[in-house]
């Protein structure tokens, strides 16, 4: 190279200096005449935007050569850029000071690219010899990459349409953290942040999370999904900007279901309830066309979910009268008109309606309401409920009799729930299915006059109406067999029986102690006793001064007539009775037999003009001979009118009713008061339920039932007219509650389904006065 261009020699061959050699040489150490390029020095006078970089937008990078001359002076320069965008990539210097400037346009780096540019500049001197230099453009021209974001938590939910959804609504806390990779390859990253679409969260939701930095590198948000209340894509939008201003968006959108799903009203399948025998034909069944339930039915619930979201969880659950069952999925599910295609889904449940609590009775209408709630999630455990009601009849049938009831039904001989009953009119006695069946009938040619007696085998006592015995009467006691066959028992002239006859027994036979109760007696005796025919325990009349008995109790050994006079007390001796034994006579008017509390006290309340009850006990001070003396320590206070019923007990308290349809209890043992109700109408005798509510008969003919708490109506039948009273209630244990057979002033009796459990009759207990021990009042007995 050097001797290529060596200049010529001097007269001696070498150059001693300089001068010696052609312009744009010079003499180098070894005389020899070389040529120089330029020294070119490149500086880029436009400041830097941040970071060391340059941005993509704004006014051309000023480049700078300086040019150092070894030889002749630079005539040109160029600056050329590797890999160039632009139209043009050769720029021509502009002299400066001390070498020359180029102008280079940002452009030269491609949109989206951040690669490094490489330029070179060429300088020319006057001898043609080139000097290069080289440098480097960093011109930012990409926005930050935003890459494809994942969930980091809570686990996805594998939605009814294939889809994954997370769970909406819920504390603050649900939130779905979600990682966002996001890299710039040019001047850097200056922030990340993530917006909520506003439209898909509730008002007042923070709709910008605070980027956190993830141990991989990522940004990482909590999305708001507790802000969530519909079944929708929570939508945001991603902005990366880096140091110098480029800015990148991106969309992205998590299913969320924050809806609960919509839930069905209940219903019953009532053409469906079962058992389908629950009422015989020929009657008025409570169920009234499928459009209610007995209150002991099994009957199906059904109710549709769905849900537009994750979609339909199961089993679901329903509560049937306060009580919670499962309801499943046990048919197909169909179309809904969900966008995702999830589909309605069918629940049900078989319910025990014997098991749910009711409503409060609608009387006039004869129903009460089951309350009915379906309870259904969704795959995202949203929450949903809606209410419905069961309607349930308050009566089971009703049957028609000949003519109005003539004393209260009679529970006849069978296990509990398939008892049948008997009830007479004013001339027959009738036999009842626990279904309203008509079992057999028997006209009773003297009549039925009151309550019918049922003996420990099955025989029926029924004596003739009370009548007047001033121009002659007769009275008389007809036995009706099992199956209905009548045998006159006995014709008793110049008496009339107008009491239920006591049932007990004499010399181990079944035995009925029969009254006479009629204004004017003529006839000695007042007190009958039937074995094979009816026989007077004596020829003078039993009660003081022969008033009228109007009523009879028996306990083992033992009977108890009350009377207008009071209370009197008779011990058996075979088949006949002491009369020197009558030793307590109350001289009070007891217009019922009394209650026998065991065979050593009885209870009784008065008419005027006392209005009170009283107790009376065995004193056992008389030694052998047993008398009798009114308790002590018994004070219970005097009722608002006469008390015409035998009282009621439950080992601690006593109920009866007065004579203008207020009901009373007691303490037993003192009589203190417990507690009072008026239901303002004269009603029957009441019943005793395993509440302590009793249940009654009105004459107006509304079956209610009365409690410290209410006076509630349960039935409205037909009233009872020219001031009749309403016969008491015969009440039987039947499924969880038990059933009422009640009678209304038109002849209708009805099944009526109790809203609570019967109370049991026992030793402690008399529940029903004159319905239970046999119909007997005969304490101990046991119940057909």
């Amino acid at each position: 190279m050097v001797a290529s261009a060596a200049c010529k020699p001097s007269a001696h061959g070498r150059c001693v200096q300089d001068a010696d050699c052609p312009t744009g040489s010079s003499c180098s150490a070894a005389n020899v005449c070389i040529a120089i390029a330029p020294s070119v020095a490149l500086s880029v006078e436009t400041p830097r935007d941040s970071g060391g970089w340059f941005s993509l937008s704004g006014a051309d990078l000023r480049i700078v050569a300086q040019v150092t001359r070894g030889g002749t002076d630079p005539v040109s320069a160029e600056l050329t850029v590797a890999a160039c965008s632009a139209p043009s990539c050769a720029f021509a210097g502009v002299p400066a000071p001390g070498g020359f400037s180029f102008d280079v346009p940002r452009q030269v780096q491609a949109a989206g690219s951040a690669d490094p540019l490489p330029f070179e500049v060429a300088v020319t001197d006057r001898a043609g010899n080139r000097g290069v230099a080289g440098g480097v453009l960093h011109i930012d021209g990409a926005p930050p990459a935003i890459g494809t974001f994942r969930v980091v938590s809570p686990a996805g939910i594998a939605g009814e349409d294939g889809q994954t959804w997370y769970a909406g609504s819920g504390p603050p806390t649900n939130t779905i953290e979600i990682a966002v990779p996001v890299k710039d390859v040019g001047a850097g990253l200056a922030s990340v942040a993530l917006s909520v679409n506003a439209d898909d969260v509730k008002s007042g939701t923070p709709l910008e999370p605070a980027p956190a930095a993830g141990a991989d590198g990522t940004v990482r948000f909590q999305l708001p999904a507790w802000a969530v209340k519909k079944q929708l894509p929570l939508r945001f939008a991603i902005t990366a900007t880096d140091v110098i201003g480029h800015v990148s968006t991106a969309d992205g959108s998590v299913p969320v279901d924050g809806l609960a799903p919509v839930v069905g009203t209940p219903a019953v399948d009532y053409a469906a309830a079962t058992p389908v025998d629950a009422c015989a034909s020929g009657v008025e069944c409570g169920r009234q066309g499928g459009t209610r339930l007995l209150r002991d039915d099994t009957a199906e619930v059904t109710f549709d979910v769905t849900d537009c979201g994750a979609g339909v969880a199961g089993p679901q659950a329903l509560t049937v009268g306060g009580r919670a069952l499962a309801a499943t999925e046990a048919l197909p599910s169909t179309p809904s008109a969900c966008a995702n295609g999830n589909r309605t889904h069918h629940f049900r449940a078989t319910v025990d309606f014997g098991t749910a609590a009711i409503s409060a009775p609608d009387a006039a209408a004869g129903t009460a309401a089951v309350d009915l709630s379906a309870q259904a999630a969704d795959l995202a455990a949203n929450g949903a409920s809606a209410a419905g009601t069961g309607t349930v009849s308050l009566w089971r049938w009703k049957r028609q009799l000949p003519g109005a009831a003539t004393g209260a039904p009679v529970l006849l001989a069978g296990t509990a729930g398939a008892r049948a009953l008997a009830i007479g009119s004013a001339s027959d006695v009738r036999a009842l299915g626990p279904d309203g069946a008509l079992l057999w009938f028997a006209n009773v040619a003297a009549g039925v006059g009151t309550d019918l007696a049922l003996g420990p085998g099955g025989t029926l006592y029924a004596v003739s109406p009370r009548s007047s015995c001033a121009s002659g009467c007769q009275g008389t006691l007809s036995l009706v067999a099992p199956g209905g066959t009548v045998v006159t028992a006995c014709n008793a002239p110049d008496v009339s029986f107008g009491v239920p006859p006591a049932i007990t027994t004499a010399s181990g036979a079944e035995a009925a102690v029969v009254v006479g109760s009629a204004h004017a007696i003529k006839a000695l005796a007042n007190v009958f006793v039937y074995t094979n025919g009816c026989t007077s325990p004596g020829t003078s009349k039993f009660t003081p001064s022969g008033a009228d008995p109007t009523g009879v109790s028996a306990a083992a050994g033992r009977v108890f007539v009350s009377h207008p006079a009071g209370f009197t007390t008779l011990d058996q001796n075979g088949n006949s009775f002491d009369l020197a034994t009558a030793s307590f006579n109350k001289q009070v008017g007891v217009a019922a037999a009394p209650a026998v509390l065991g065979p050593t006290a009885a209870v009784f309340g008065t008419e005027p003009t006392d209005q009170s009850v009283y107790r009376a006990v065995l004193n056992p001070s008389c030694g052998a001979q047993p008398c009798w003396v009114e308790a002590t320590g018994f004070t219970a206070p005097q009722a608002a009118a006469n008390l015409p019923f035998t009282p009621l007990y439950d080992g601690a308290t006593l109920y009866t009713g007065d004579a203008q349809g207020n009901v009373f209890a007691w303490a037993q043992q003192s009589g203190a008061p417990v507690w009072s109700q008026s239901t303002g109408a004269v009603e029957s005798a009441p019943s005793l339920l395993h509440d302590r509510s009793l249940l009654l008969v009105q004459n107006d003919g509304t079956a209610a039932l009365i409690s410290q708490a209410a006076v509630t109506p349960l039935l409205r039948m037909a009233p009872f007219g020219g001031g009749a009273v309403p016969v008491s209630p015969a009440i039987d244990s039947r499924g969880t509650f038990g059933v009422a057979y009640v009678s209304d002033g038109a002849g209708w009796v009805y099944a009526l389904q109790l809203p609570s459990a019967p109370e049991p009759a026992s030793a402690t207990a008399w529940t029903r006065p004159g319905r239970d021990s046999c119909n007997s009042r005969t304490y101990g007995s046991v119940c057909p």
